[in-house]
């Protein structure tokens, strides 16, 4: 079997009002076409669980799991660079082995291993969320998830180079203890974070966690942070949606335990990092889970994608339209699916 990674397009429909024009005012996404044509896999890259973000310097960086990314030692966790004009030109490079959070497969005593799920750049800095996670094989896990816990977020100020929190720091002291917030991702508006008015996302941060699985995680809560603040990496200084009118205050609350699921999907909510679409004003997210259950690890029967669509990064979030990874060759699966904030572009055909 082989499991790969790439970068697979996609079309994305919009339901407009008579007259209308993007961008000025909200239009639902009606459906979500993958463009298999385009589909690009790179065979010098090895790892999972890529999220590319977009940086101040117009580059996309990401991190892979389990992996050598584009150097050649296998890590838990490194940091690579994307460069190139369009988005079939992309070459990459490995920017750091992240050395400090081992190699690949290697446990602790809690007998997890370090896994990045969402990351970003935002003024300047780089930022990502590391978690122990144990695989699905010794979870124990009735339906052999792999589970997530004990988050904490890391920061970079020199692009990737140098990072705090020390990976000592977070095994011993994690920002968020348990698995309430442990497959966290960022939600994606533009290059250095985006400069986006709506939502409040010019003063704001958001993440989406689902209940602390890789794969197939039961709900959805959102977080939020003071973009001034985040640099701080306290967890303190986050807070919660807890339902109500999200645009007071009182709807947020600084007890993760008091946050309220914005999308619940019972063992079909993968970990996921949203995207904003500015000339629909809509979010899109994708969701993805293994079918059947899995009876060996990792050895899914198929892998599928359902994208959800919303108005507010709260919601309400709208199923859209679905695919699974079938189009693939027997015996090949694709899967930690994520959506990129840079290769968007209006078109009428």
């Amino acid at each position: 079997m082989r499991l790969f990674q790439g970068i697979l397009p996609a079309v994305i429909l919009a339901a407009l009002p008579a007259g209308a024009e993007t961008g000025t005012r909200s239009a639902p996404i009606v459906r979500v076409v993958p463009d298999f044509h385009r589909l690009h896999k790179w065979n010098a890259m090895h790892g999972d669980t890529a999220d590319p973000f977009w940086a101040d310097d117009d580059r996309l960086y990401h991190f892979t799991c389990d992996g050598r990314g584009f150097g050649m030692e296998r890590r838990n966790l490194c940091l690579n660079r994307l460069d190139g004009a369009a988005l079939e030109q992309l070459e990459g490079t490995l920017v750091n082995s992240m050395d400090e959070y081992g190699k690949a497969d290697e446990t602790g005593p809690d007998r997890a291993t370090w896994k990045i799920s969402g990351q970003e750049c935002i003024d300047g800095q780089f930022y990502g969320f590391v978690a122990r996670n144990i695989y699905g094989s010794k979870s124990g896990d009735p339906l052999m998830r792999q589970t997530a816990f004990n988050t904490s977020l890391i920061r970079s100020g020199d692009r990737g180079r140098t990072w705090t929190r020390t990976a000592a720091e977070n095994y011993r002291a994690p920002m968020w203890p348990g698995a309430r917030f442990g497959a966290p991702g960022f939600v994606h508006y533009g290059r250095d974070g985006g400069r986006v008015a709506h939502d409040r996302a010019d003063t704001f941060v958001y993440a989406l966690s689902n209940d602390g699985f890789w794969n197939g995680g039961n709900d959805l809560i959102l977080a939020r942070v003071r973009r001034a603040d985040i640099a701080r990496l306290d967890a303190r200084d986050w807070e919660y949606f807890i339902g109500g009118d999200s645009a007071l205050d009182a709807s947020w609350s600084r007890d993760l335990a008091a946050a309220r699921p914005v999308l619940e999907r019972p063992a079909k909510l993968g970990w996921t990092a949203p995207v904003f679409i500015p000339s629909l004003q809509r979010y899109l997210l994708v969701s993805w889970y293994l079918s059947p259950t899995l009876k060996k690890w990792f050895e899914p029967g198929r892998v599928t994608y359902d994208f959800f669509e919303a108005p507010h990064v709260w919601g309400p979030w709208t199923f859209v339209s679905s695919f699974d990874d079938r189009f693939l060759a027997p015996g090949e699966h694709m899967y930690g699916p994520n959506l990129c904030a840079k290769y968007q572009e209006p078109r009428r055909d």
